[in-house]
């Protein structure tokens, strides 16, 4: 039997109100995309790089700078780079912002479905990361690519 890996992206840094919209709006349609702008000056090109290859991951995320538990999950889609969005296909882009953005802004935009807030979250250094095998932690770094924590883990924090 093979044992297959399964990534998944950590993202920092999100605030509490906006994670609350996306969360009621998944709530009601969970299919619904929906943005994320991380805050970076660069590009997030292994995030690329991992949905280019691996198509949808499951994506976690930390409410705040520094927070050392993972409060929500969802599927991360794929991920595309401001300067390759025409201004048109950006106009089309607001039907998925949040009411707390007023236009694309970030280098790198994140395609979001299916975000559950955890009544257990977990925490951050239960995620082990890909690049070193070193269990994450809290900081000021905008996303991570971890392994996936096991399923049962996962089903008792939902």
């Amino acid at each position: 039997m093979v044992n297959k890996v399964s990534y998944c992206v950590v993202l920092n840094n999100q605030h509490k109100d906006r994670l609350d919209e996306i969360i009621n709006i998944h709530r009601n349609d969970s299919s619904r995309v929906v943005l994320f702008q991380p805050y970076t000056k660069r590009h997030m090109r292994q995030l690329y790089k991992l949905t280019e290859k691996h198509g949808s991951v499951p994506i976690f995320l930390i409410v705040g700078n520094f927070g050392d538990v993972i409060n929500a999950v969802g599927l991360l889609h794929k991920v595309k780079y401001k300067e390759d969005i025409s201004p048109e296909r950006e106009q089309n882009f607001k039907q998925w912002m949040s009411k707390y953005d007023d236009n694309i802004y970030a280098h790198n935009i994140l395609f979001v479905t299916n975000t559950l807030l955890l009544r257990n979250p977990i925490p951050v250094n239960k995620f082990i990361k890909a690049t070193n095998n070193d269990n994450l932690k809290p900081g000021q770094w905008p996303a991570s690519i971890c392994y996936a924590p096991p399923l049962n883990q996962l089903l008792a924090a939902i």
